[in-house]
């Protein structure tokens, strides 16, 4: 089975399975899936994922977002009850006020992990409870709040680092066509070289990610804190990793 997916009008859409673990397992496939936006998919888009086995669909996107982009499965959307759907928005109030701050803007993703912290636990209890089949997580473009999440997800299982920051950085490849789409809006030549500039991910937006849970015990410790039960924790676990015997 492949890592990445073609869902017609849905870009960055791609399987966490097959990574290996600091343990000796591998992510398995068909448990989570990380996509951008699914406002677009189109009839033979949904096939696919229908295909794929997907039963859930995990929104990460604020509520006011919908206005811009209705997720077709919501209760308003094209195809309301098509799968089970949640909207649980993965950015706080809190987290929303201080990125107006510059200053505080800063710090990057290790706000979302200071002030979202209990967002994030219910994200990760939502997976755990969730229907056997596939899960979507998304949010517009599919990479940064989707790409915190998914490297939560990837560190809990124990996935190394090398891996981790491949996985978040190859969301350029797959949205190159929207960089551009979202630069031409920009008729300055030279400005729109340095917006397309701007939007290239890196090692250094992510790892801070992984360095911040793990000041604090480590990932599980964190989501502890954030009110995750720890059978909870176990069960999300054994979503996402073959055991050892299992591997070839």
């Amino acid at each position: 089975m492949g890592r990445v997916l073609a869902w017609d009008a849905c870009w960055n859409v791609r399987d966490l399975g097959g990574y290996p673990t600091r343990s000796g397992g591998v992510t398995q496939y068909g448990r989570v899936v990380r996509a951008g936006n699914l406002s677009k998919l189109t009839e033979r888009g949904r096939s696919a994922m229908h295909a794929a086995g997907v039963r859930s669909v995990i929104d990460l996107r604020d509520p006011r977002e919908f206005e811009i982009d209705m997720n077709p499965f919501h209760a308003s959307g094209r195809w309301p009850g098509d799968v089970s759907y949640l909207n649980l928005p993965l950015i706080s109030e809190a987290n929303w006020e201080a990125v107006k701050d510059p200053e505080r803007r800063k710090r990057g993703y290790e706000l979302i992990l200071e002030l979202s912290a209990e967002n994030l636990g219910r994200v990760m209890a939502a997976i755990a409870s969730a229907e056997t089949g596939p899960v979507v997580i998304h949010c517009h473009a599919g990479k940064e709040r989707t790409g915190v999440f998914a490297a939560l997800l990837l560190e809990l299982a124990e996935v190394a680092d090398e891996s981790i920051v491949a996985d978040y950085v190859a969301s350029d490849v797959h949205l190159q066509p929207l960089y551009e789409e979202w630069s031409m809006r920009e008729r300055d030549p030279s400005e729109r070289v340095r917006i397309l500039a701007s939007f290239r991910s890196n090692a250094a937006q992510i790892t801070p990610v992984l360095k911040y849970v793990r000041a604090r015990g480590g990932v599980a410790a964190y989501l502890h804190d954030a009110g995750l039960p720890d059978d909870t924790l176990g069960t999300l676990r054994r979503r996402l990793v073959e055991p050892k015997a299992a591997v070839r």
